[in-house]
C-alpha cells in the first residue's frame, strides 16, 4: 500500500487536493496533494477497479481534506475514502 497508508485515520486532513491523474489503461490513480505546512505528497494507486469522484460543492467550493480512511474490503482489496471540505467524495477500490 506504500504512502497510501497515511490516509488512515483522516490522516490526510487539512491537505489540498492539487492534482489526480488517472491512466486506465494500466488501472493506476496518481494523487497529488499539498500538506497543511506546504510539502508536496504524491500518492501512487495501483490495480484500481472503481474510482468514482463527485464535483457537486453541496457545501461550497473546496479543496481540501476533511476525512480519509482506507479499508480492507476483503482479502485482496482495499478501499479509500476521502470527503473533501466541499462534501464531495473520493472514492477508490484497489487489489492489494
Amino acid at each position: 500500500m506504500g504512502g497510501l497508508e497515511k490516509a488512515k485515520n483522516s490522516g490526510l486532513h487539512d491537505y489540498e487536493i492539487v492534482e489526480i491523474e488517472v491512466d486506465y489503461n494500466n488501472a493506476n490513480i496518481i494523487m497529488v496533494y499539498n500538506s497543511p505546512d506546504g510539502k508536496r505528497y504524491e500518492f501512487n494507486i495501483e490495480k484500481f477497479i472503481t474510482f468514482t469522484i463527485s464535483h457537486e460543492e453541496a457545501w461550497g467550493k473546496g479543496k481540501y481534506v476533511c476525512s480519509s480512511e482506507i479499508q480492507l474490503v476483503n482479502d485482496n482489496m482495499y478501499m479509500l475514502e476521502i470527503e473533501l471540505n466541499s462534501g464531495d467524495r473520493i472514492i477508490a477500490k484497489y487489489l492489494i
